[in-house]
């Protein structure tokens, strides 16, 4: 009933009016979704001065409550996908944020470019599934050739001290962390990262912990270190070293 419901939207709507209109909904009602929980924890924890990354911003949900929240500091918001970004753009420009910079941009460990695809399931795109294409990968949907760049090569983050990190890229993280070295030495943000794939979750925990990062998980309004033996959360938290 759900992707009937989705499918009958896009079409009534159009896809890039539906994608707005479900992106300012989200924003009204977020707060409230207890699947959300978790990254509403990194939002709590930003001061009113924090520069944060949103990195798979999407439609840009949780760049507004981010933005919201850091008033007089500022965020940096990438999305790859097109109709994803204009969204994005346009989400921003309803709420008049002032402190947001948009990256029409992909990140990983080079630059180039990369093979992306936003999936379609029984007649609805999935915008928030969008993700790297890997070889040999099957998969129906609309897909696109987005450029990429590292994260320590960006010249707008140069010299600026960026105090949290969010990160949904669908399985594509580890590359990003790893494009993100020296920004993570020198400005040790705290990170929210969704982490579901074994082998991205396994190398990009074991790249924290060599930085001296605590991997932790949220317990109510509280975070505290990952037991694997009692934990199951996908949302991890990556706790700077005391300094």
């Amino acid at each position: 009933m759900k992707r009937l419901v989705q499918s009958l939207l896009q079409r009534i709507f159009g896809f890039e009016r539906y994608l707005f209109l479900f992106a300012w909904f989200k924003t009204k009602t977020l707060r409230w979704d207890p699947n959300e929980r978790d990254v509403l924890q990194l939002i709590s924890r930003m001061s009113e001065q924090s520069t944060v990354l949103d990195i798979g911003a999407n439609i840009g949900i949780m760049t507004v409550l981010i933005a919201k929240r850091v008033r007089s500091g500022h965020v940096h918001a990438f999305e790859p996908i097109p109709e994803n970004f204009r969204a994005l753009t346009r989400l921003v420009a309803h709420f008049k944020l002032e402190n947001v910079t948009l990256h029409h941009m992909a990140l990983g460990e080079s630059s180039g470019q990369l093979e992306m695809v936003m999936p379609e399931q029984q007649h609805v795109r999935m915008q928030g599934l969008s993700h790297v294409v890997q070889p040999g990968q099957e998969v129906v949907g609309h897909r696109y050739t987005v450029p990429q760049e590292r994260l320590d090569d960006l010249v707008e983050l140069q010299g600026v001290q960026v105090d949290g990190i969010k990160i949904d890229v669908e399985g594509f993280e580890q590359f990003v962390f790893a494009g993100g070295l020296g920004l993570l030495r020198s400005c040790q943000p705290l990170v929210y990262a969704e982490l579901v794939e074994p082998e991205n979750r396994r190398f990009s925990c074991e790249l924290f912990e060599s930085l001296g990062y605590t991997v932790s998980v949220a317990q109510q309004d509280q975070i505290v270190p990952l037991d694997p033996s009692r934990h199951r959360s996908h949302n991890l938290f990556m706790i700077p070293p005391p300094t």
